[in-house]
């Protein structure tokens, strides 16, 4: 009989955070640097917000912003190829980048469909590819998919979005097993509603529909997503993978 296998060497705290610029990938990014991780913000389009961010997590930061379209995977490759030259190697991946476009399913626009699976989905598994090879080499890594309720149940209207997610969740069990072997965890962070997040881009209408399915009747904070998140990458997630953890006031249980 084999024995267990190794517990992987130390996370290197460095962290590349995708979609950094919206109102979650701020929030994720900020908890990152209060933990002491160096940071590498990509962006798609908004460099001023992608700035601002830098600034504002604090003078004492290491912080570096990439600009790119993640659903080509050259981009995603100079991505962490940028990291490494800033910072060495990689310890933490999220993938954050997301966008929700909305119609029904028998009226939604084909290229809308595309939009939204290269950029929640697509884009997750070219940066997992990117940064995978230098997890496996040093025997350790975490990777952090930002997933959603959507992904777990039916809402009318998400019919792109929930395949999205409901696809990152498939990938995060993937990835999960076929890199345990090296020490690599991954798991993903399902949020519900959150202020400040997707959620306010939805209709006053919508989402009061989401809330009252929730039983906490309340949108959720983004902050509890971050610290979430810091709590995979520390040494007290270790032992955590494979898992689609709900950040959702029980909207989905």
């Amino acid at each position: 009989m084999s024995g267990p296998r190794p517990a992987g060497a130390v996370v290197v705290k460095v962290a590349v955070i995708t979609g950094s610029s919206g109102g979650l990938g701020r929030v994720v990014a900020a908890a990152f640097a209060r933990a002491g991780y160096g940071l590498v913000l990509h962006y798609y389009r908004n460099a001023e917000a992608a700035q601002a961010l830098t600034s504002a997590v604090g003078p004492d930061a290491r912080v570096t912003t990439f600009q790119g379209d993640l659903g080509r995977q050259d981009d995603c490759d100079q991505l962490i190829a940028h990291a490494r030259t800033e910072f060495g190697e990689v310890g933490v991946l999220v993938n954050n980048s997301g966008i929700a476009l909305s119609a029904l399913v028998h009226e939604f626009p084909a290229e809308d469909w595309e939009k939204v699976l290269r950029t929640n989905l697509t884009s997750a598994l070219y940066a997992t590819r990117a940064v995978l090879p230098g997890m496996y080499e040093r025997r350790a890594g975490r990777i952090i998919n930002i997933s959603s309720a959507a992904g777990q149940r039916g809402f009318v209207g998400a019919a792109a979005y929930a395949a999205s997610k409901g696809g990152l969740n498939a990938l995060t069990r993937v990835v999960a097993v076929e890199a345990a072997p090296y020490g690599v965890t991954c798991n993903a962070i399902a949020p519900g509603v959150l202020d400040g997040g997707l959620g306010t881009a939805l209709s006053p209408k919508i989402r009061e529909a989401y809330l009252s399915l929730t039983p906490l009747g309340r949108m959720g904070d983004p902050a509890d997503v971050g610290e979430l998140a810091v709590f995979l990458a520390s040494p007290a997630g270790a032992y955590v993978t494979g898992q689609i953890i709900g950040v959702n006031g029980g909207i989905h249980m």
